[in-house]
């Protein structure tokens, strides 16, 4: 009979920890071809984009998943929510397919970590938090064509204008702003991720995903969202509630090598929240007793004018809706 290999199969013994490297056979496949990929950045640092050509301009696709709005502070004008970003890029110092050896052809993806390889230095624009860092620490996972995908937590706190004018029936728009931090179009172009629209069981389309993605959402108690009502809808094309997110650009100035005059553009993507407020609470405990408050100076006119308590309900019905 054939014994399955266990763990302690190819862990070394003590004696032999000191013979064994990280092209030896004993490794286990995907740690000798996650060691031999990773000793690509040993050799040439995490510095630079893993291009072929300097002059390549390296696409990089965001993606924003909205788990759950925590709170909007209308004076602070400052709105937090729990996110998912999602990240995909092409790294050809990660690619193995053109590989020779058999047992590594037969790995798909490997998993590391975003501080071992070159990441995108993508930065939320209208940051409005005292932390330094708002995304939490995920793996990287890699196929075998070099295809990168990263998907971490963040918990954003973003500047948003708040107008309450129509307040406790005020709807706001809110807006999440990502670009490369020091890399121009030139060099990164920052574009929307792709989601799979399936047509049969068989053939699926790749279309771009200019919205935010609600199929993970937890539903607010106060605010409710026009994403809602269409997470189920595949096909963006389809969505007409939700309004759709939009580029904007940053210009800088600088110079040529010759030293003229130019415009360096930073390209930014705008994800677009639209937040209804729920009346239900405020109606209950401010606008109908005002109403009712309001109703009631009418009983004031009905005493006769030489009654006491005419003047002290006057006050009272006066000064309750300030109190409210």
């Amino acid at each position: 009979c054939v014994r399955a290999a266990s763990e302690s199969d190819w862990r070394p013994r003590p004696d032999e920890q000191e013979e064994w490297s990280p092209g030896d056979h004993r490794w286990p496949v995907e740690k000798r071809l996650t060691t031999q990929l990773l000793s690509r950045y040993a050799q040439w640092g995490i510095v630079g984009r893993p291009v072929v050509n300097s002059s390549d301009v390296m696409t990089v696709r965001l993606g924003l998943a909205l788990i759950q709005i925590l709170d909007l502070e209308e004076n602070k004008q400052m709105l937090r929510t729990n996110c998912w970003l999602r990240f995909t890029w092409r790294d050809n110092l990660l690619s193995w397919e053109n590989w020779t050896e058999p047992e590594f052809r037969a790995i798909r993806q490997i998993r590391v970590a975003p501080s071992q390889i070159w990441t995108p230095d993508i930065k939320l624009y209208n940051f409005a938090d005292e932390r330094t860092m708002e995304i939490r620490e995920a793996r990287v996972v890699v196929d075998r064509s070099g295809e990168v995908l990263w998907i971490p937590q963040a918990l954003l706190k973003t500047t948003c204008q708040v107008t309450i004018m129509h307040f406790p029936f005020d709807t706001q728009l809110c807006c999440i702003r990502f670009g490369s931090w020091t890399y121009d179009e030139r060099q990164l172009l920052l574009d929307w991720s792709m989601t799979d629209l399936r047509l049969n069981d068989t053939y699926s389309i790749q279309k771009l995903l200019p919205f935010v993605d609600f199929s993970d959402y937890v539903e607010s108690n106060e605010w409710e969202t026009d994403g809602e009502s269409e997470m189920d809808v595949a096909d963006p094309d389809d969505r007409i509630m939700q309004i759709r997110s939009g580029v904007t650009y940053r210009h800088e100035p600088a110079h040529d090598w010759l030293g003229r005059p130019l415009q360096k553009k930073f390209r930014l993507l705008e994800y677009r929240i639209r937040m209804m407020r729920n009346p239900s609470f405020y109606v209950a405990i401010l606008v109908v007793p005002c109403i009712l408050l309001s109703m009631l100076t009418l009983v004031v006119f009905c005493l006769p004018p030489e009654a006491p308590a005419k003047m002290l309900l006057g006050e009272e019905l006066l000064s309750s809706p300030i109190v409210l």
